[in-house]
C-alpha cells in the first residue's frame, strides 16, 4: 500500500511538473511576436501638377519600429517610368532611412498613380507606398 501511495505521488508530481512547463512553452512560443517592422512616415505622396518630361523625384522615409534589424530585401516598381532606391543593409532597432523613387513623366499625360512595394523581413512581408502625379500634356509645336 505505501509502494501504491509513493508512485501515485511520484507520478503526479512528474505530470504536473511536465504539464506545466508545457503549457508555459506553448504560452511563450504564442506571446513571441517580435521581429523587425517598418513604419513609414507617410506612405503616399502627390507630386502635384508636372509638364510632360518632367522627371520627379520623392523619399519616402521609414524608422525600424521592430525588436530586430530590419532588412529591405527588394523593392518593385510598377512601370518603367518608375525607379526606386532600397537601402543596402540592416537598418538597426530604432533607426531610421529611405527608399527613394524618381518618376520620369514623359509620355504619362494624364492623372497617374503608381505602387512601389517593398519587400522586408517583416511580419507582413510586403508593403506599398504609391505616388500620384497629374502630367499636363507636352505642347505640341506647329511644323
Amino acid at each position: 500500500m505505501h509502494i501504491i501511495k509513493l508512485t501515485s505521488i511520484v507520478f503526479l508530481n512528474v505530470f504536473v511538473l511536465f504539464g506545466c512547463n508545457r503549457t508555459q512553452n506553448i504560452t511563450d512560443d504564442s506571446l513571441d511576436k517580435s521581429g523587425a517592422e517598418i513604419t513609414f512616415k507617410e506612405q503616399t505622396y502627390d507630386f502635384g501638377n508636372l509638364n510632360e518630361g518632367d522627371i520627379v523625384e520623392h523619399d519616402f522615409e521609414f524608422t525600424n519600429t521592430g525588436s530586430v534589424p530590419l532588412e529591405v530585401i527588394d523593392v518593385q516598381v510598377q512601370c518603367g517610368c518608375t525607379v526606386a532606391s532600397r537601402p543596402e543593409g540592416l537598418i538597426g532597432v530604432g533607426r531610421s532611412d529611405k527608399i527613394t523613387v524618381r518618376f520620369n513623366s514623359t509620355g504619362k499625360p494624364g492623372i497617374n498613380k503608381k505602387y512601389v512595394t517593398v519587400t522586408a523581413n517583416t511580419a507582413e512581408p510586403s508593403e506599398p507606398i504609391e505616388f500620384t502625379a497629374t502630367v499636363n500634356p507636352a505642347q505640341k509645336e506647329n511644323v
